[in-house]
């Protein structure tokens, strides 16, 4: 846990133009990480880069700096945000279907749908804008568990590879003086899985976007698709 906050609070500090010594980072993040296991047990790893991402952008309010505090009040407006409820909630239902097998086969059927629709909802995005967001890879989980997007090993260690230098170059872009940013930047060029949760979710960002670009060159449409998996 600390490793990942020690990146993430790393990475923001550098969005902002900003820099901070490796011993206030390690502090920083030992203290947030104790807090999270008191208030914020719940949310993700991947919930927290974003409320993270959120605050240094300025969406729960002005920016101010960031410190243990700051990134408390972030992530308590995350809680209440439409962001989450946007983010995780068709993730989220996939959860509860799994640890409720006493519910029916009528509401699988309803989940399911929801999740059909989102998305197709996500490439018709793709195809009118060229561009989509699938938020917390919703639309890969469901279509990796649903066997639709099925990868070779090849063209996982491929996609893989790519995601990994998109995430180095993505922090290299940072780097100034910040001599921790430079620090964290190392370990991933080594590849000591220091952000390897980060690589997996550019990853599979990678692969759905290659999947879309392969329907629309087929001429497909994903409905086509989806649909043949209802059950």
């Amino acid at each position: 846990m600390q490793s990942r906050l020690c990146v993430e609070i790393a990475r923001a500090v550098a969005l902002a133009g900003q820099s901070i010594e490796v011993n206030d980072l390690k502090f920083a993040a030992f203290e947030l990480s104790q807090e999270i296991q008191r208030s914020f047990r719940e949310l993700t790893l991947a919930e927290i880069a974003i409320a993270i991402d959120s605050g240094v952008k300025g969406k729960f309010g002005d920016y101010y700096g960031i410190n243990v505090v700051s990134i408390i009040k972030w992530l308590n407006a995350y809680q209440e945000s439409d962001i989450r409820k946007l983010c995780f909630t068709s993730y989220r239902k996939m959860l509860e279907l799994k640890a409720l097998p006493q519910q029916t086969s009528k509401s699988e059927a309803e989940i399911y749908q929801s999740n059909r629709l989102y998305a197709i909802e996500k490439f018709d995005g793709f195809l009118r804008d060229g561009y989509f967001d699938d938020w917390g890879n919703c639309t890969y989980s469901f279509l990796a568990e649903q066997q639709i997007l099925n990868l070779t090993l090849e063209d996982k260690h491929r996609i893989y590879e790519l995601a990994r230098r998109r995430v180095t170059a993505n922090l290299r872009e940072s780097v100034v003086k910040d001599s921790t940013v430079r620090h964290i930047l190392k370990q991933i060029e080594m590849g000591d899985g220091s952000d390897i949760y980060r690589v997996k979710m550019q990853a599979q960002k990678i692969a759905l976007r290659d999947f879309f670009e392969m329907l629309r060159s087929q001429n497909r449409h994903l409905s086509e698709i989806i649909k043949d998996k209802i059950v």
